[in-house]
């Protein structure tokens, strides 16, 4: 996940005119170049002025994929069904667990059976939550094939969600390396056809925001050397969540 630092008066009404990933990506590059921008015509996404002169940049998100047997996919699409089962569980159950704790769970994504399993492990909470003495320890139950685990924290603080969760997705790959290959093939492969008809016009960089928290700058250059297909941009840069810029192509001269 990236932070949004506070934008200065200059760049508060540029980042309106992006999403919210976007504004960041391009403002911890600017302040990386001490450079300017502005928004651009989708594509790009934003034009940098630097010293040498004016660069279009286009902005991705690089995340997870996972395959199966229905195909290849950003697990985000996985992930949020599962933060959306969670929290619907917390709208619907909070008003049964004590302030002060929270029911932890441990799932694995994709939720199977998603509508029985909510209905299911809601009822399984709800007894639990009667009888808070019966997560003593951790209970490991299976509900319609998807393995979880139950329990129950005590923190004190009123403000916690009630039902919170930690999950790991089913498909995805042991190797990161390959993983962080795939991704970038993804993106660039993408964002080249998108980009097409924009060399020519000025130089044309991609941005990519780091939203895979298990790889790294070098991770990423590694990757790249395995990429074999054309691209146009000039540069390549990666934006971690704190702001950071690295160069994974083109001249290196980001921090």
């Amino acid at each position: 996940m990236y932070h949004n630092p506070t934008a200065d008066s200059m760049s508060a009404p540029l980042t309106a005119q992006l999403r919210d990933d976007e504004g960041f990506v391009i403002t911890s590059i600017a302040r990386s170049l001490s450079a300017t921008w502005r928004p651009g015509e989708n594509p790009p996404d934003a034009y940098l002025t630097l010293d040498t002169g004016t660069v279009a940049v286009e902005i991705s998100t690089l995340t997870q994929h996972v395959t199966d047997d229905e195909g290849t996919r950003p697990r985000l699409s996985d992930d949020t069904a599962t933060a959306n089962f969670v929290n619907a569980l917390n709208d619907e159950l909070s008003h049964l667990i004590p302030d002060g704790y929270t029911l932890g769970l441990v799932l694995s994504s994709p939720i199977l059976e998603y509508r029985k399993t909510k209905t299911q492990l809601a009822r399984a909470i709800c007894h639990h939550a009667a009888d808070l003495q019966s997560l003593r320890n951790d209970q490991n139950i299976q509900i319609n094939g998807n393995a979880i685990t139950v329990s129950l924290i005590h923190h004190g603080d009123t403000q916690y969600k009630k039902v919170s969760a930690v999950f790991m997705n089913r498909s995805s790959s042991a190797d990161i390396l390959s993983n962080a290959a795939n991704i970038l093939e993804d993106r660039i492969a993408t964002k080249t056809r998108k980009c097409a008809h924009l060399p020519g016009r000025s130089p044309v960089w991609l941005a990519l925001l780091n939203d895979y928290w298990l790889t790294d700058a070098a991770t990423y250059r590694a990757a790249l050397s395995r990429f074999t297909s054309q691209h146009s941009f000039h540069r390549i840069l990666l934006v971690n969540g704190d702001g950071s810029v690295h160069t994974l192509y083109g001249e290196d001269n980001c921090s």
